[in-house]
């Protein structure tokens, strides 16, 4: 799972940088207010590998 801090002025601009960066499956950990605006921590599931297919020789 990936974890990220995000600071904006606003809780729309905070928003918008976690679906831009994480996606919409993100989940919101925590938010707060602070110095210099809106702190919001947010989480997603990692990217999947890419998988490669085993080849049975039988």
């Amino acid at each position: 799972m990936r974890v990220r801090t995000f600071t904006a002025a606003t809780m729309p601009d905070a928003m918008a940088q976690v679906r831009a960066e994480m996606g919409e499956d993100a989940i919101i950990l925590s938010s707060q207010r602070s110095r210099r605006g809106v702190e919001v921590k947010a989480a997603a599931e990692r990217r999947p590998a890419a998988t490669l297919e085993k080849v049975d020789g039988a």
